[in-house]
């Protein structure tokens, strides 16, 4: 924003005197502030005193009016914020006025709750574009029309004008109509996320002309030069044509060079058929890329059985960061799924570890919880096996059979009283004071 109030020369010579100046030196931020003021020439306590030194931001609330009699336009904005909270901000923008053909720029400046700024015209504007370079840090409420937004989308120059165009069209455009041929010609945009934005608003389009918007997607599931694109193009397909027979396309996608787009044909591929996704989950196993091997223990614990416990382990184990957190989340209701009492021990003890030596707090946590949890889901396997044993006796089954069904029963009891003790091990050894306090509270 101080560049583009102050121009491009002027910033830059500014920054050149604040580092020659001060170049082995510490410095503090008015002597950023004085290099500013002494190439320009301007007092900028303002501006460093609103974006610098104080807090929140402007939230701007812009309406347009037209007086045909007058020939002016008439815009208005109110900042809208809380003003007990933050500033009433002194806000220079740059406003583009297009009309007969032509683009006309005005500067204006923002310093009141509440101001009128008029044009005089000699016709209607198309649009009047407010904050044209789109540098301003701020909340807005832009009431222009749709009709405004659409011509900011074909004749103002920058990706957050068309951006903005395309947010307010969003899905809700009737086919046939100029908000529809937007949403169309948006996935051609030569910014890819436009495209990707145009994409997950296609659903009506998708209805209405089935063949070519199918065939549209198609393509850019297979060559769009984004991979955030050609995810969404394959999500896209899935949800507006699921039962025809594309399932070649997805398959294909598995040999994408980007894991993004190889985990999304995976997961689409899994939904529709899981016997096919099961296969496919055993193949990828050896992929050497946390979000396919995520994927894959994401699907395991949805689908997979008591053999998959190992790849599990140990995807859980070389997993870093926010990976490995939410991986423990995905385990924990996996440990919930299935009987085998081998497999939960081996995977109870892994949570354990984690808690007790995770090298993030959040991963800890994450695994207190996660044991918490499972704790939640013995009591109520003990529940039903005690109401299963006691229908048992009622209904005269075998002393025998009972007997069975009782030694299951205390097994998982003493699962069950192994991780409790083992939840509140951890909890007394944490070292870190906020994680402490979270456990003493919970």
């Amino acid at each position: 924003m101080l560049r583009k109030y102050v121009g491009d020369e002027a910033f830059y010579a500014s920054l050149n005197y604040y580092l020659e100046s001060h170049k082995f030196s510490s410095v503090e931020i008015h002597d950023l502030r004085l290099a500013f003021e002494k190439i320009t020439g301007e007092d900028l306590n303002w501006f460093f005193n609103e974006w610098y030194l104080n807090h929140g931001k402007p939230s701007l609330k812009i309406d347009y009016a037209w007086n045909d009699s007058l020939k002016k336009e008439t815009v208005t904005i109110a900042q809208t914020q809380n003003l007990q909270k933050n500033p009433l901000y002194k806000i220079p923008l740059l406003v583009d006025i297009y009309y007969e053909g032509k683009v006309d720029r005005k500067k204006i400046v923002i310093e009141k709750m509440k101001e009128d700024f008029s044009f005089s015209l000699s016709s209607q504007p198309d649009l009047v574009n407010v904050d044209a370079e789109k540098m301003l840090l701020c909340t807005k409420q832009d009431n222009k029309t749709k009709e405004e937004f659409i011509f900011q989308y074909y004749h103002a120059p920058l990706y957050l004008d068309r951006y903005e165009a395309l947010m307010k069209i969003g899905d809700t455009y009737t086919v046939g109509s100029r908000d529809a041929k937007l949403v169309s010609d948006a996935l051609n945009d030569k910014f890819w996320n436009i495209r990707n934005i145009a994409i997950k608003n296609i659903g009506a389009l998708a209805k209405e002309d089935k063949q070519r918007v199918q065939q549209k997607l198609i393509a850019m599931s297979l060559v769009d030069d984004n991979s955030h694109v050609r995810a969404a193009a394959m999500k896209a397909i899935a949800k507006n044509y699921p039962n025809d027979t594309l399932a070649p396309i997805f398959e294909n996608a598995l040999n994408d060079s980007s894991y993004l787009v190889m985990t999304t044909a995976f997961k689409i591929i899994c939904d529709k058929d899981v016997a096919k996704g099961l296969m496919l989950a055993k193949q990828l196993e050896g992929q050497n890329d946390i979000n396919i091997s995520t994927a894959v223990a994401t699907f395991y614990a949805q689908q997979g059985n008591v053999e998959n416990n190992d790849f599990l382990i140990a995807t859980l184990a070389k997993a870093k960061g926010f990976d490995k957190y939410t991986l423990i989340s995905t385990y924990e209701k996996y440990l919930a799924k299935i009987e085998d009492s081998k497999a939960i021990q081996a995977g109870i003890a892994q949570l354990v570890d984690l808690g007790r030596k995770g090298t993030s707090r959040f991963t800890r946590s994450a695994s207190v919880k996660a044991l918490g949890d499972l704790t939640i889901e013995f009591n109520d396997r003990i529940a039903k096996a005690q109401k299963q044993i006691e229908e048992m006796r009622t209904s005269g089954a075998a002393a025998d059979t009972i007997l069975i069904e009782e030694s299951k029963l205390e097994k998982i009891k003493r699962q069950r009283d192994e991780l409790k003790a083992s939840v509140d091990d951890i909890k007394k050894n944490e070292k870190d004071k906020r994680l402490l306090k979270t456990y003493q509270e919970n």
